[in-house]
């Protein structure tokens, strides 16, 4: 039997700076612990297909209906959106391919709102995109073995600094 436990915690989606460094911190912080909890499971459960390989897709949720899923939910309901594929993918290469991946989050200005994409930030600095690997329209984050120039991120994203080294 499985229990999905519910957090809430509060984001703010505006350009307030203090407002965005606490999203940003709180954000990271829990895909670092959905990435967390999917190598667990990997490590329990090593005949979990590889992601790629899964067959599940890309689906945007409602908004004001996000529901964060760890491998084992994601293959339950046969979906999956940005943060359950770019923790999974993360855990898998630390689990099989002993890589320092990240599951890490940035921002898209959307209108006058902004919108956290997840993504997989590997080792030598070049990123993967998960979602746009399983049917997600392209938002240019998907390079593996391309590293983006230090401290530069792509055209219409923004990261803000947080303080923090997460």
């Amino acid at each position: 039997m499985m229990t999905f436990p519910k957090m809430v915690v509060p984001l703010f989606i505006n350009r307030e700076p203090r407002q965005m460094r606490y999203s940003t911190i709180a954000l990271n912080g829990l895909l670092y612990g959905l990435m967390l909890a999917d190598v667990g499971w990997l490590q329990n459960y090593p005949n979990t297909p590889w992601l790629y390989k899964s067959g599940i897709p890309y689906v945007i949720e409602p908004p004001g209906h996000e529901r964060w899923q760890s491998i084992p939910a994601a293959q339950a309901s046969r979906k999956a959106d940005c943060e359950d594929l770019a923790a999974w993918r993360a855990a898998e290469l630390r689990v099989r391919k002993n890589v320092a991946a990240l599951a890490k989050n940035i921002w898209r200005p959307v209108g006058n709102q902004l919108r956290a994409h997840a993504f997989v930030l590997l080792p030598d600095g070049s990123t993967e995109d998960p979602s746009e690997v399983q049917g997600m329209p392209s938002v240019g984050l998907h390079r593996p073995g391309r590293p983006w120039p230090p401290n530069k991120i792509p055209s219409g994203y923004w990261n803000p600094p947080t303080g923090s080294t997460y």
